[in-house]
């Protein structure tokens, strides 16, 4: 078991009004799994994935991360653990326009607590814009290239520092159907290689490829 969500609920308050988005949540995945979250637009899938990736905080509940619970670190320590367990890849890419591929997909190396040297940093993007097919295209800025390609540099990006998770959220919404199709062989292929991928998705040819499907409704869970 790598992550173990217990109980989670999740409220949001604007104005005077309340909306419970997650009602109780709780599930547990493997280490190498591929899971599916699908649900209806506003069903908490995001919501969801961003209390896993702890970039947001659960009204209630606990995440454990390797058996350990993450839901009271500090704000510095959630920062570090996201660097350094997950992979985040997001549907609108999320990239510096204005950037070369290898300036976008550095920048967590920049960040981690492992200091690298600028060669050493070169070496490392080179060795995973080949993961991805992308390793000619190092020092073109990213506005030149077409989505497909920027959504590699994305997974790129996401998997530069070896995370243990990957957690993708609808990374092939906005992709053509042969794109997609490159992306989902690429994250399955890091499946293979021992990663755990969770994947927020609206295409259920895509959810039924991975191991299980769990789908929000109503704040609540059903796995299948």
């Amino acid at each position: 078991m790598i992550i173990k969500v217990q109980n989670i609920k999740k409220e949001y308050i604007s104005g005077r009004s309340k909306n419970l988005v997650l009602k109780g949540v709780s599930f547990e995945v493997n280490r190498g799994e591929k899971v599916a979250i699908v649900g209806p637009s506003g069903s908490g899938k995001t919501t969801l994935l961003n209390i896993i990736g702890l970039l947001i905080q659960p009204t209630e509940g606990e995440v454990y991360l390797e058996g350990k619970n993450v839901s009271s670190l500090s704000v510095k320590e959630r920062a570090r653990m996201r660097n350094k367990f997950f992979g985040y890849i997001f549907q609108e890419f999320l990239l510096v326009e204005e950037d070369t591929v290898f300036q976008n997909i550095e920048i967590p190396l920049l960040y981690s607590p492992h200091r690298t040297t600028k060669r050493k940093r070169k070496e490392i993007v080179r060795e995973v814009l080949e993961k991805v097919g992308l390793e000619v295209k190092i020092k073109e800025k990213v506005k030149n290239l077409s989505g497909g390609e920027r959504q590699r540099v994305a997974i790129a990006r996401a998997i530069i520092n070896d995370p243990e998770v990957i957690l993708a959220d609808e990374p092939t919404g906005l992709l053509d159907v042969e794109n997609a199709e490159k992306v989902m062989n690429i994250l399955e292929d890091l499946v293979a290689k021992g990663k755990t991928l969770l994947i927020v998705t609206h295409n259920e040819l895509i959810a039924k490829r991975c191991d299980r499907i769990f789908k929000i409704s109503d704040g609540h869970i059903t796995i299948t």
